[in-house]
């Protein structure tokens, strides 16, 4: 099963932004948990920014080197209705 940590940093409501460095802060925190406190080999975490409009260029490229250090899948979608960027 594949578990991620939700990044947005653009288009989503004020909640859910978070600066660059903290989704990547939050996001090696989020591995860490599943691979210490979780510790089941059919759960792994994965990159998870929440779909391609809401997160800056330099957001994607930090989590894509996240990714290719970790050896980690991304996952995430190209489009959302205006309703669903807020729900």
């Amino acid at each position: 099963m594949a578990v991620g940590w939700l990044v947005a940093c653009l288009l989503v409501c004020r909640y859910l932004v978070q600066s660059t460095e903290q989704s990547i802060a939050d996001t090696k925190a989020f591995f860490q948990y599943v691979d210490e406190k979780i510790a089941d080999p059919r759960v792994s975490a994965v990159v998870t920014p929440r779909f391609v409009p809401s997160c800056s260029s330099p957001l994607m490229r930090e989590l894509g080197e996240l990714a290719k250090a970790a050896k980690a899948p991304i996952q995430s979608h190209l489009s959302e209705s205006v309703a669903e960027v807020c729900a």
